[in-house]
């Protein structure tokens, strides 16, 4: 993650959910005094001909005139849109392509989209989160407008791991936040390409004597010499248990409104977020996400 969120990709769907990242999007825009580029992508379905179902011109149009009210809405409550873009093709290559395209420094999207193609592919959010050279900011329907004070950032003492907290530091800081180091060691090791939220309760993406760490506060106090603390509101949480229950019991014990977490990908070790995972983890947890991948790119 850049030093400072400098520029923002907000990817909007025109539903009822659009409100929420949207209104996500102005505050911390403001707050950071970050530039917003504002993208709707109109799904291809040609591909699927039995589904009867293609975009027009007439929608593209429709669409950036839309595009263009929302852009001219948030001008006037002091956030820069620096670019506008309606495109029509796959969401989650439009979203990756533009992220990278726009050097965005954080891609931010709703939780959830229901459409039937989307229920048959695995949600875009997921997909996104999965291959994104950027992080990614989930938001939460019931805080969208609300400030952050509170982070918790999930860690195993990794390498990737290290990404992920450096990316949480930074949000401390950019955000005058509150920084929750959470470190939940268990007992066995997974080996498949993906898991479930139902696997992920009782594994870690590897077990503790694996990576030869001793889950206790020196090791913990070790591993954060390597990082810059200074200035940061900080505290560090080792719990023992399954993983999902013990980040939803910390996230709700510190009050927390934003979870930070690593994605993994390589083949060989836990994906966090399997197909239907996000959606799950969203409903349990009363906060946003902001994932930050490692590995390669787990592409669907």
């Amino acid at each position: 993650m850049a030093n400072n969120i400098e520029r923002i990709l907000l990817a909007l769907d025109f539903d009822e959910q659009s409100v929420f990242p949207m209104e996500k999007a102005r505050h911390l825009a403001k707050q950071v005094d970050a530039e917003l580029t504002v993208l709707h992508v109109i799904e291809d379905l040609r591909d699927y001909p039995f589904l009867h179902l293609s975009a027009s011109d007439t929608a593209v149009m429709s669409c950036s005139r839309q595009m263009d009210d929302y852009a001219e809405i948030l001008n006037k409550m002091g956030v820069t849109v620096k670019h506008t873009s309606v495109r029509e093709g796959k969401p989650v290559d439009s979203i990756l392509d533009t992220a990278d395209t726009m050097q965005v420094d954080l891609i931010l999207l709703g939780a959830r989209r229901k459409k039937l193609l989307e229920r048959m592919l695995g949600t875009t959010a997921e997909r996104v989160i999965k291959n994104a050279n950027q992080p990614v900011w989930v938001v939460h329907p019931e805080d969208a407008t609300q400030p952050v004070q509170t982070i918790v950032c999930a860690t195993d003492f990794t390498p990737g791991s290290a990404e992920t907290l450096k990316t949480a530091l930074q949000l401390t800081r950019t955000l005058h936040a509150k920084l929750e180091i959470l470190h939940v060691f268990g007992h066995e090791t997974v080996t498949g390409d993906e898991c479930s939220l139902d696997d992920m309760e009782q594994h870690l993406d590897r077990t503790a004597s694996d990576r030869n760490v001793v889950p206790e506060s020196g090791s913990m106090e070790a591993y954060l010499r390597d990082f810059d603390l200074s200035g940061v509101d900080y505290s560090y949480i080792i719990r023992h248990g399954a993983v999902s229950d013990e980040i939803s019991n910390v996230v709700k014990i510190t009050d927390c409104d934003l979870l930070v977490m690593g994605v993994i990908t390589t083949s060989r070790i836990i994906r966090f977020l399997g197909r239907g995972t996000l959606d799950k983890l969203l409903r349990r947890l009363p906060c946003s996400i902001v994932t930050v991948r490692h590995g390669r790119k787990g592409e669907d």
